[in-house]
């Protein structure tokens, strides 16, 4: 699997957050630019271990992502203003049928109540999180400061609840 991202190994903090990943704990990982951040949400979707949410307020890397992403053959989409609304729906289904392994989503649609609805139900009625999925979903917060870590708190409400 690692082939398919075009490295030989995993770092040590990508190693530990993987391994945490898949015995089902949550992971939160926090690394500087360049540490490797992508993958430790990349490769455990790409894995059939979780779907991803991933959260992150540099919505052109976002797309970068999305883009290369499909190209390796996984399933990811993006909700954020850079994104029409025809694409957001159909992220939106896609979430509902059980097709996404990642989902980018920008910090500030965590402020909107309709986002946090959807993504709670989707949670709460297991269309997509089975009880073990929902547990270890991957956060990844790239830099923003206090505004992303006061939005990021609705992520925790929507996984906790």
């Amino acid at each position: 699997m690692l082939r398919r991202f075009g490295i030989a190994a995993l770092r040590p903090t990508q190693r530990a957050a993987f391994d945490a990943v898949a015995s089902g704990r949550d992971v939160l990982v926090i690394l500087p630019t360049g540490g490797g951040k992508s993958l430790c949400y990349q490769l455990p979707a790409a894995c059939g271990l979780t779907p991803s949410l991933v959260i992150s307020p540099l919505v052109a890397l976002m797309k970068d992502q999305v883009d290369a992403l499909r190209r390796r053959g996984l399933r990811a989409a993006q909700l954020s203003g850079a994104v029409s609304q025809e694409e957001r729906e159909a992220a939106w289904r896609a979430l509902e049928a059980k097709a996404l392994d990642l989902l980018y989503l920008a910090p500030e649609a965590l402020s909107a109540p309709r986002t946090r609805e959807r993504l709670a139900r989707a949670a709460l009625a297991r269309q997509l999180f089975n009880a073990r999925a929902l547990r270890t979903l991957g956060f990844a917060v790239d830099q923003g400061g206090d505004k992303v870590a006061a939005e990021c708190e609705f992520a925790a409400m929507v996984v906790e609840t």
